[in-house]
């Protein structure tokens, strides 16, 4: 169980060092970053520590601790979602933390092709 253990461990390690290795050619420091649907601050701490400021938002309120103990000068977040108008929509959350949607209204019809 302990090798499995380090192996999983090992296995994250790799993936953050890629993510990384990915991000360190786009941000550079102190660019601003938008962290759109922010959840618990994976990708907002990983900006950050290529050295970027970040703005991040996240309606879901079960995210927020995370993103509360995030301390760092060049974060701040807001605890509402982003769209392209200012309204009040209803917030559907699935039984997954990073899972929610915003539901378009009822008089919409939404087509998967």
């Amino acid at each position: 169980m302990i090798q499995l253990i380090k192996k999983v461990k090992h296995l994250l390690s790799l993936h953050q060092y890629a993510n990384k290795k990915f991000y360190a050619q786009l941000i550079r420091p102190n660019d601003i970053c938008f962290d759109i649907g922010a959840n618990k601050g994976v990708k907002s701490k990983l900006f950050l520590s290529l050295g970027a400021k970040i703005i991040a938002f996240e309606p879901q309120s079960a995210c927020h601790m995370y993103l509360d103990n995030i301390k760092h000068h060049n974060f701040q977040y807001h605890k509402y979602a982003v769209g392209s108008t200012n309204e009040s929509k209803e917030l559907k959350l699935g039984s997954h933390i990073e899972v929610a949607t915003c539901m378009p209204p009822s008089n919409y019809t939404v087509v998967f092709s």
